[in-house]
């Protein structure tokens, strides 16, 4: 309600201070994508990802639906790479599958070689020689 207020400082600010499901932060996370202000919706969506808890919605991990994957689908849309690197790494490591593991190579580019070795620990059925 405050985002479509105008209020956007005063709704990202109280999301800091009082949003502790991912489900909450990703809904601001979209209304403020909606209205444009991506910095902030970024912002909220990075701070739930580094809370580092259960990043899904309702208790889902399917693709699509959870936090991580959205942040990274939406961060590499708007040429955030870092920031669609560390959700892409945080999607695989929730669900440990192929789909999850691809984003994470594309978006490593040339530290890929670096990163390999992290998701080896992590899912070694995964991880190309």
């Amino acid at each position: 309600m405050l985002v479509r207020l105008e209020r956007v400082d005063e709704a990202v600010a109280y999301a800091r201070e009082s949003c502790t499901a991912p489900s909450e932060s990703l809904e601001l996370a979209k209304v403020l994508r909606d209205a444009g202000r991506h910095d902030e919706a970024l912002a909220i969506a990075e701070g739930a990802l580094r809370l580092g808890a259960d990043l899904t919605v309702d208790g889902n991990c399917r693709p699509g639906h959870s936090l991580a994957h959205w942040l990274r689908d939406y961060a590499g849309l708007i040429v955030r790479r870092d920031l669609a690197l560390a959700a892409a790494r945080a999607a695989f490591e929730q669900t440990r599958s192929l789909d999850d593991y691809r984003p994470v190579e594309t978006w490593a580019g040339e530290g890929w070689t670096g990163i390999r070795q992290i998701a080896r620990q992590v899912s070694g059925r995964w991880a190309r020689p």
